[in-house]
């Protein structure tokens, strides 16, 4: 059995548009899937738009998460939710790992 600091972190994939009606389930499913542990990698390569609702739900979460020593990740985010991030300088908050595909248009 492994310990819960060296498993590996769950991960949680996002798609489509994230808007005001879905960023009270985005941050109750990313809080559940953090777990004990406090970590979680979202996946946003699916995600077409997010607005500034969505965008405060994954701040609140990784707020809440560093607060009680957790982390949270987010993985391969599409051409518009990159550069979204980038505008807002949210990209100095998160950690972002891009994605393999990174120069495709997806």
């Amino acid at each position: 059995m492994s310990d819960a600091n060296t498993s590996d972190p769950a991960v949680v994939i996002l798609a489509g548009e994230l808007d005001l009606a879905d960023a009270p389930a985005v941050s109750s499913q990313l809080h559940a899937a953090a777990g004990a542990d406090g970590r979680v990698v979202v996946d946003l390569h699916g995600v077409t738009f997010i607005d500034s609702t969505a965008i405060g739900a994954l701040v609140g979460v990784q707020r809440a998460l560093k607060e009680r020593g957790g982390t949270m990740v987010l993985r391969r985010p599409s051409r518009a939710v990159a550069r979204l991030l980038e505008l807002t300088a949210l990209d100095r908050l998160f950690e972002i790992e891009p994605g393999e595909d990174d120069d495709t248009d997806d």
